[in-house]
């Protein structure tokens, strides 16, 4: 096979080392890793699997704010379906309301948001392949002197820098998220659920 692009999914024979940070597979990889009987049978080890049909998600609200300018988030997701939104991270008021998410919205792009008019970042890029895993990296440190580098996402190891919609939160802005509302995983308020999650 050519050269790889280093996009698609997780496998044991390609994990991340010293010199190859995302560990995926590229729809060729996985090709022939299915044609030589190596791909994987198994469940990933403390991954999490959202059924929509289970209405299944999970949540924590916090007993003490903590750091609400400075923190990230990451982990690997699958969707399982698109044309519709998906949460993979979002804070919530108690009302139920979303303030604060990381989604895939209903034109498939990843979207990173807080508040909308406050935090916007909604990337170009589409996500269409329900076959391939992401790594998908969100940071947030609104002490930052440029409001570009107040918010950033980064998927399978590179930043994203093609934005549809960019607004970037002011300076040493508290956002939601480390506060004592809920925080969830797969789901929240009216967002659909997200196929499958793992990573921490």
């Amino acid at each position: 096979f050519p050269s790889h692009d280093n996009s698609g999914i997780i496998g044991p024979a390609n994990v991340p080392n010293a010199a190859t940070a995302s560990g995926v597979w590229n729809l060729e990889e996985q090709q022939e890793a299915k044609g030589l009987n190596s791909w994987p049978g198994f469940a990933i080890q403390r991954s999490l699997r959202f059924n929509s049909a289970d209405s299944a998600y999970l949540n924590r609200t916090p007993a003490s704010a903590g750091n609400r300018k400075t923190w990230t988030w990451s982990a690997w997701v699958k969707r399982s379906a698109i044309g519709s939104e998906q949460a993979i991270f979002a804070r919530s008021n108690t009302a139920g309301n979303i303030h604060t998410g990381v989604i895939f919205n209903a034109a498939n792009k990843l979207r990173f948001f807080s508040n909308a008019s406050v935090l916007d970042l909604e990337t170009a890029q589409v996500f269409r392949d329900t076959s391939a895993w992401y790594h998908i990296l969100v940071v947030l440190d609104t002490t930052q002197a440029t409001s570009s580098n107040r918010a950033k996402i980064y998927l399978n190891g590179n930043e994203i820098t093609a934005f549809s919609i960019a607004s970037y939160p002011p300076l040493n802005t508290e956002l939601e998220i480390n506060t004592t509302n809920p925080h969830c995983l797969g789901r929240y308020g009216d967002f659909d659920l997200l196929g499958i999650v793992t990573g921490k």
